[in-house]
């Protein structure tokens, strides 16, 4: 969701701030990219920290300072040469690892490998961030996520992909979904970030 007071570029956390615009000051929520649906973002008065209404459907404006939040369509192709000179957004895959190795990739690896050959070149920003699910010892997973990472990294520069600079993260078991203690699969993964 993109959502633009004139006043001020805010993200979601700064949707509180929002009332405090000066007079005049209007809020923008645009679609998705590539959807014509969009979040919400909620609108404050600066004064009493009440909220004041929400935009909830894309592309609508409304003014900040009133009482009440009404809503206004907006065209959002006015918005476009403001979203033209962004950089795009990183395009993130996923690779899976066997329980327990740093080595051993997951069945169904292949096609993802073939996707990083075709998506990364010579000036491709890469980072590759490794993950574990909860089971062991945290400075242990620790350890496992960076092997994964590295072992990634290695495969790809044995394949011809250019990433012999990319940054390497390691994340052991502290982006995990599950309790601890918990062997699950799809937190036994590489993330390789291109952008």
């Amino acid at each position: 969701m993109r959502a633009f007071p004139l006043c001020l570029v805010a993200s979601l956390f700064g949707a509180g701030m929002l009332g405090g615009c000066a007079g005049g000051a209007r809020v923008t929520l645009l679609a998705n990219e590539g959807s014509p649906t969009a979040g919400k973002v909620g609108v404050f008065d600066a004064r009493t920290g009440a909220e004041t209404g929400e935009l909830a459907v894309a592309n609508t404006q409304a003014a900040l300072g009133g009482k009440t939040v009404k809503a206004r369509p907006v065209n959002a192709v006015a918005y476009e040469a403001l979203f033209a000179g962004l950089p795009k957004p990183p395009v993130v895959k996923t690779l899976y690892f066997v329980t327990g190795s740093a080595t051993e990739l997951a069945p169904g690896s292949d096609a993802v490998m073939a996707e990083l050959r075709a998506l990364v070149n010579a000036g491709s920003d890469v980072q590759i961030v490794g993950h574990t699910d909860t089971v062991g010892k945290l400075e242990d997973n620790d350890a496992l996520s960076a092997q994964r990472a590295k072992e990634v990294r290695a495969i790809l520069v044995a394949a011809g992909v250019q990433v012999g600079t990319a940054r390497i993260t390691a994340r052991g078991e502290r982006d995990a979904k599950t309790a601890d203690s918990v062997d699950e699969p799809k937190e036994r993964r590489v993330e390789v970030i291109i952008r």
